[in-house]
């Protein structure tokens, strides 16, 4: 359960992707969003939504593969330098090379998509189907 109005301690993870719950366990949100993760349940983390000031929003399933530690290399935006070379690329200019910098590649058109996330096992998703009241694939 999440203390609600307290703010959460240890290291904070930010969201790399938009991700939509499709149980009422799993927690929507934003690729940008704050979390602190509690349990780490190998590819499903129980994480909380926090706000800005590192309050609780909500809570719930996450996939860990939409998350990265807030400090590490994996969350950090792109900087002025990666900025310019996206414009370039959008613009449909050659980006230039700088030394030490990996060129980003063209995207491919529409909405940003994150990885595909993990399925959950067998047994979790027969117990949300009992719960639910649909009956069980084997």
């Amino acid at each position: 359960m999440a203390s609600w109005g307290q703010a959460h301690l240890g290291p904070k993870y930010v969201g790399l992707w938009d991700f939509e719950a499709r149980t009422e366990e799993e927690l929507s949100f934003r690729a940008g969003d704050l979390f602190h993760v509690a349990r780490k349940e190998e590819e499903w983390w129980w994480a909380t939504l926090l706000d800005e000031a590192g309050m609780a929003l909500a809570e719930g399933y996450v996939p860990h593969n939409y998350l990265a530690e807030k400090e590490t290399v994996e969350s950090e935006p792109a900087g002025h330098a990666g900025c310019a070379a996206l414009q370039d690329l959008a613009a449909g200019r050659p980006a230039a090379p700088q030394p030490g910098r990996v060129l980003p590649q063209p995207a491919p058109r529409g909405p940003p998509q994150g990885p595909e996330p993990v399925p959950r096992p067998a047994a979790d998703r027969a117990l949300l189907e009992a719960r639910a009241g649909a009956p069980a694939a084997v």
